[in-house]
């Protein structure tokens, strides 16, 4: 019987639902306000619908080639309130292994990383 009470639990861990929810992501495209910015952004909105405010929200942009870039948006994120439109620069990588890769457009982003002020954290699948 308690093998069967594992299984259940290790499935309902497996389908709880991420706290906090994106409604949009999309790259910036290189305008004149952003032709000299020497990384790739993002514009997300977003909203934490866990019980804990957030401090550390991350999303991951994957190219269709398999080219990614991780964002992270930083700041007092509490519950239910929208964050709208927020441009975010790409997270420097490792100058020695990996650089910042230009992303096209149609990519697909996915929220990949949260930590709560409280300590816990969350922490999802890249796309």
């Amino acid at each position: 019987m308690s093998k069967l009470l594992l299984l259940a639990a290790i499935g309902l861990l497996a389908t709880t639902p991420a706290p906090a929810r994106m409604e949009s992501c999309t790259i910036v495209p290189k305008t004149m306000d952003h032709r000299v910015t020497p990384h790739e952004m993002i514009r997300v909105s977003f909203m934490i619908t866990g019980n804990v405010p957030a401090d550390i929200v991350r999303f991951t942009a994957l190219a269709p080639g398999g080219d990614y870039n991780e964002f992270t948006a930083r700041g007092n994120f509490a519950r239910t309130v929208m964050i709208s439109d927020r441009e975010l620069e790409a997270d420097e990588h490792d100058a020695e292994t990996e650089a910042v890769r230009p992303l096209p457009h149609g990519v697909d982003c996915a929220l990949t990383h949260i930590h709560f002020v409280d300590g816990s954290s969350w922490s999802g699948e890249r796309p």
